[in-house]
């Protein structure tokens, strides 16, 4: 490495810089040039947000070994479900025309705030319509999903508390509660509950979410 002493080193560094100056304008002003083509070129995408809340669920005690986070109202945990395949499926089922699961879930994310228990939807897409109609799919999507575990489990209890009752005699302490029990889960089951609400739907904004360009040319520049 070179050590100052003076006027000398001084134009040693000019003299190296101009002889080096076609590769130093090509990094300076090349770069962010391709970076701002590369971005400029990209198609503008649009972002649409709904918002859902899990509905108080009467399940949530209900069943044996580990409770789901519908019924446990893990909103964090339900969050996180939403974009994997069992919720984008049947999201992607609603759409018109219908995609797949892993089609649908590429331009959606989920945050999760725990003071609210409420859960937001985003989804980025090519059209403000169509951001909307996935953030909404995916609201529906997670209720029905949500709803068929709550019924499953329902299901599993009631054939349960049946063998259980088969095997105890009427005149037994344990009869009179496991037919209550049975009662219960058979009226629970027949209320179909849902356990999320849509609490604001997505709606359109028609101003761009990206491509980032001045983003783009600030890290060219970099």
């Amino acid at each position: 490495m070179l050590e100052f002493t003076g006027h000398r080193d001084i134009r040693l560094y000019i003299r190296t810089i101009w002889r080096w100056k076609l590769l130093i304008l090509a990094f300076v002003i090349g770069a962010p040039i391709i970076a701002f083509l590369a971005e400029h070129n990209k198609p503008k995408q649009y972002a649409a947000t709904a918002t859902v809340s899990l509905t108080a669920n009467p399940n949530a005690n209900t069943g044996s070994g580990t409770p789901s986070p519908f019924a446990t109202g893990n909103v964090t945990a339900v969050a996180q479900l939403i974009t994997t395949s069992a919720v984008a499926d049947i999201a992607g089922a609603e759409l018109s025309p219908p995609e797949s699961g892993a089609q649908a879930v590429s331009g959606v994310s989920t945050s999760a705030d725990t003071l609210t228990n409420f859960i937001q939807i985003k989804a980025v897409e090519d059209s403000p319509q169509a951001a909307v109609a996935v953030a909404n799919a995916f609201a529906r999507a997670l209720n029905v999903a949500g709803s068929r575990q709550a019924k499953a489990a329902l299901r599993t209890e009631i054939r349960t508390t049946r063998a259980q009752l088969r095997t105890v005699s009427h005149t037994s302490p344990n009869y009179g509660q496991l037919q209550a029990n049975l009662q219960s889960y058979e009226a629970e089951l027949a209320q179909s509950n849902g356990v999320a609400q849509t609490v604001q739907p997505a709606e359109p904004n028609d101003t761009p979410v990206g491509p980032h360009v001045r983003r783009a040319v600030e890290l060219g520049f970099v």
